[in-house]
């Protein structure tokens, strides 16, 4: 009965503004759907804190760990022959991601308030969207927490490159091999978290070290790439998403 409701306002084609009757109705639909499904959503949103928490532990744990060889980078015959990002380019797959989050937040937040109209017509609920973008985010963190904590690898990024000083390369090599990394190897944007708080409070999803194996900009360009083709499948917003993860790709390898 919800969707044979008639519609009062009318957007342009792609999409139907709702009326106060169907909008007062849709609205109580998504508050029912969101007492059953709210601690999806909770989750989901918490869970960004746990995953936090443990990059700064793996971060903490090179630090702590790992010895000067093993801080070297492992050569990638590939990485070789991609150009070296630098400057504004290197914050260009930060953008990327914010844009393509912010995209899908926003049809995401729209639905509540559109009936659109895709060639497949079907109701698209605000709250289902985001209990599977969240189910799905869950299940692909807590992989990629997994990948990294048992494996820890050197990072290639700027602020994790290890440089061995002229001591450690005229010494033997067992001191190079062995033991913690000389802090003077460490580049200036080298900054672990160092204490109990840092590991559990500090946010910084860019420039971290040792989380690898499972791309975290990936994750996220994936899933918005997955949930517009599956909820808001215009040409678009399609191509949208591709054009980004087309730059995104080569950038964060």
């Amino acid at each position: 009965k919800l969707l044979e409701m008639p519609s009062v306002l009318r957007a342009p084609r792609w999409c139907t503004v709702l009326g106060h009757e169907h909008l007062v109705a849709s609205l109580a639909v998504q508050w029912a759907i969101l007492q059953r499904e709210y601690l999806w959503i909770l989750f989901g949103v918490a869970f960004q804190v746990v995953h936090s928490c443990f990059t700064n532990l793996v971060f903490y744990l090179e630090n702590k760990l790992l010895s000067g060889a093993q801080r070297m980078p492992l050569y990638d015959l590939a990485f070789d022959f991609l150009p070296v990002v630098t400057g504004a380019w290197w914050h260009f797959t930060d953008y990327l991601i914010y844009s393509m989050l912010f995209s899908v937040g926003f049809l995401v937040v729209v639905s509540a308030f559109v009936s659109f109209d895709f060639d497949v017509r079907r109701p698209v609920y605000a709250i289902f969207v985001l209990k599977r973008y969240f189910q799905t985010l869950i299940t692909l963190q807590t992989l990629r927490i997994l990948s990294f904590m048992f494996t820890l690898l050197p990072g290639s990024s700027v602020q994790c490159l290890y440089t061995p000083t002229e001591a450690q390369l005229a010494g033997p090599a067992s001191d190079f091999v062995s033991g913690v990394a000389d802090p003077a190897g460490n580049p200036p944007e080298w900054d672990p978290p160092t204490t109990l708080y840092e590991i559990l409070f500090r946010i910084d999803p860019a420039t971290g070290c040792g989380d690898l194996m499972f791309s975290s900009h990936t994750i996220f360009a994936t899933l918005c790439v997955m949930l517009v083709w599956d909820y808001f499948p215009w040409r678009v917003s399609k191509l949208y998403m591709a054009v980004c993860m087309a730059f995104l790709i080569p950038l964060t390898l």
